[in-house]
C-alpha cells in the first residue's frame, strides 16, 4: 500500500457525490469505492489495512449495503484494477462527520468535498420521500440540519490548512471541461480517462441541472431562514475549485 495514495469523496447527500464518485473511476489510476465502507465509517476501526487489496476487495454484509455486494465483480477484473491504480479511496456522503478519522488514520490523505444550495438538496430529499417506489424517509427538514453541519466543518477544516478540495455541484457539473482540470489537480493524466464516458456523465448531470421542480415556496422560505449561508458563500466564493465566482457588486450607502 505505500505506493498508493488516498482520496476521499463526500458531502451531503443528494449532492453529486455520487455522479463525482463515477467521474472518478473512469480514469483507470483510480479506485473509490462506492460507501464501501457505509456500515463502519461512524465506527473508529477504519485504517489503511481496509484498503489493503484483499480486505477491499471482499465485500461484505457487516462492512456495507447488500446491493454493493456485487460491485467488484468480476473480482479478477478489479484485481486487476487495484494492482494497476494508485489512488484508492471510498465514497463517504456525510464524509464532516469522520474528517477527525481520516486526518488522524490516513495521513497525507486528500478529500474532494461536493456542496450543492440547500434549496436543491431539501427538494431532492423531499422528491424521494414522496417516490412510493423509494424507501428513501429523509425529508428536507432533516437535509438541511445535516446540511448546515456540513458546511460549517467543512469550512473549519479548508481554514486550517486540512488537504480539502471544494467543489460546487452546479459549476462543476456545468461544464465538462472540468474534469480534466479535476484530474490534472489529482495529479492524473487527463487523456487515460474514457472520454466517451466522460461525456455522458457530464451530459446527464447537465440534464438534472436542467430539469425543473415543484416548487414549495415556504418550504424555501425556511431553507433560507435557517441555513448557513454566510458558511456556505464563504466555502464557494473563497475556497471552491475550478468555478470562478464574479464578485458580489457593492450596495451603495
Amino acid at each position: 500500500m505505500s505506493e498508493k495514495s488516498f482520496l476521499f469523496v463526500g458531502g451531503m447527500p443528494r449532492s453529486g457525490t455520487s455522479a463525482l464518485r463515477a467521474l472518478l473511476t473512469l480514469h483507470p489510476d483510480t479506485m473509490i469505492g462506492q460507501e464501501r465502507y457505509k456500515r463502519l465509517w461512524n465506527k473508529t476501526g477504519i485504517d489503511p489495512s481496509h484498503f489493503e487489496k484483499d480486505r477491499f476487495l471482499d465485500v461484505t454484509l457487516e462492512d456495507t449495503a447488500e446491493k454493493q455486494q456485487d460491485a467488484f465483480s468480476p473480482r479478477e477484473e478489479w484485481a486487476s484494477r487495484y494492482d494497476n491504480a494508485w489512488i484508492v479511496g471510498d465514497k463517504i456522503p456525510p464524509i464532516y462527520r469522520v474528517y477527525d478519522m481520516l486526518w488522524s488514520n490516513f495521513p497525507g490523505c486528500r478529500v474532494l468535498y461536493i456542496v450543492r444550495n440547500p434549496i436543491s438538496v431539501a427538494e431532492s430529499f423531499d422528491a424521494r420521500v414522496a417516490n412510493p417506489d423509494d424507501k428513501w424517509s429523509m425529508t428536507g427538514e432533516s437535509a438541511l440540519r445535516g446540511w448546515n453541519m456540513s458546511v460549517r466543518k467543512t469550512l473549519d477544516a479548508v481554514e486550517a490548512g486540512r488537504p480539502v478540495t471544494v467543489l460546487s455541484y452546479e459549476r462543476f457539473f456545468g461544464s465538462a471541461a472540468n474534469a480534466d482540470r479535476l484530474f490534472e489537480h489529482l495529479g492524473l493524466d487527463p487523456a487515460r480517462a474514457d472520454r466517451r464516458a466522460v461525456k455522458k456523465l457530464f451530459d446527464r448531470s447537465q440534464q438534472v441541472l436542467a430539469k425543473p421542480v415543484v416548487r414549495d415556496d415556504e418550504m424555501r422560505l425556511q431553507i433560507m431562514l435557517q441555513a448557513n449561508i454566510g458558511v456556505y458563500r464563504k466555502l464557494v466564493g473563497s475556497h471552491c475549485q475550478f468555478a470562478d465566482i464574479a464578485e458580489t457588486p457593492q450596495t451603495a450607502a
